[in-house]
């Protein structure tokens, strides 16, 4: 890694401002004690798929309150694992209000 330089610094090196990483990106970091890492965000497209009574909706247009299962799987193949860190549901699209409960079925 070329770290410690004004700018363009590698993936992986310390940064106080998006300006010094190479990337664009400079993201806290436990690593290096809160300060920030060069870090290009990995991201992933993801599915969200409704379900009525154990069976899929398959119309592109889902009521909003008659579903009563939400399945989320990742859009494409991906040869390593992926995870799902935090999910929330609002049932408005400025997502104001939060759709409280839920359980989840599988992990």
């Amino acid at each position: 890694l070329q770290c410690g330089q004004p700018e363009g610094n590698a993936d992986g090196c310390m940064c106080t401002g998006e300006d010094q990483c190479k990337s664009g990106y400079c993201v806290p970091s436990a690593a290096f004690g809160g300060a920030g890492a060069c870090m290009f965000p990995i991201i992933q497209v993801a599915e969200v798929e409704f379900w009525r009574g154990s069976q899929k909706i398959t119309t592109s247009k889902v009521p909003d309150d008659n579903h009563d299962m939400v399945r989320v799987m990742n859009g494409a193949d991906v040869s390593k694992v992926w995870g799902v860190w935090e999910l929330e549901f609002y049932s408005d699209t400025n997502c104001i209000d939060l759709i409280p409960g839920g359980s989840p079925i599988a992990s």
